[in-house]
């Protein structure tokens, strides 16, 4: 489904397409043709909207695609300081390189999100596994075999679920669940739900040490 979406989108650019060979072209068109190709690597994820913005505010948010998204080679937010809640951003976002890359794109349909990566034909099976290597490892994402079975995980945070052409890394996404955890937990309510949470647990801390001397 992700490489006819490419090859169809390509073609109503008129980009070009002078890297597919045959193979991958009668792949494309050939509706029968469901063995996987040696070198297109497609991975898959749950698009979940962890931010308090709603999906109307960015439009409908159920499809969308688009070509080269951005791997990222570092995490967005650079810092946190868990004392202020000051959140620091990369001032540079890094890009992380593949060997032999022919073509990315990314796609999102409902809340399934895809990444289809094309390698050229010739790449060799060491710079193959090195590109899955890093892809398995470094990114909220699974590489789905040719079984047909694989179990997603949450694949988007607060910033990435807005822009899906930002693939953010693993530590990255869960640096951003940690900000939008601070950001609920230092609202006006919580603090004082907090400040009597805190006030009850002392009154009890008090009592267990007189009802337990040491």
């Amino acid at each position: 489904m992700c490489l006819k979406y490419a090859f169809n989108d390509l073609r109503s650019r008129k980009k070009d397409t002078s890297f597919f060979s045959e193979e991958i072209i009668g792949f494309l068109l050939n509706e029968n043709q469901t063995k996987s190709l040696r070198n297109v690597t497609v991975l898959a994820g749950l698009a979940v909207n962890t931010s308090p913005m709603p999906d109307y505010i960015f439009c409908n948010m159920k499809l969308r695609w688009s070509d080269s998204p951005m791997l990222c080679s570092n995490s967005i937010a650079m810092n946190v300081d868990y004392d202020t809640g000051k959140i620091t951003s990369r001032d540079k976002m890094e890009v992380q390189e593949f060997k032999n890359t022919a073509l990315s794109y990314v796609f999102r349909f409902n809340s399934l999100q895809m990444l289809l990566l094309c390698w050229d034909k010739e790449i060799s099976d060491a710079d193959l596994m090195e590109n899955k290597i890093v892809l398995e490892h470094q990114y909220p994402y699974k590489i789905l075999e040719p079984s047909g079975n694989s179990e997603l995980s949450r694949c988007t945070s607060e910033a990435t679920y807005h822009h899906e052409k930002i693939i953010d890394v693993a530590w990255g996404q869960s640096t951003m669940d940690e900000i939008s955890f601070m950001r609920g937990t230092f609202t006006e309510e919580y603090q004082k739900y907090m400040s009597f949470v805190e006030s009850e647990w002392s009154k009890e801390e008090k009592h267990l040490a007189e009802e337990h001397p040491r």
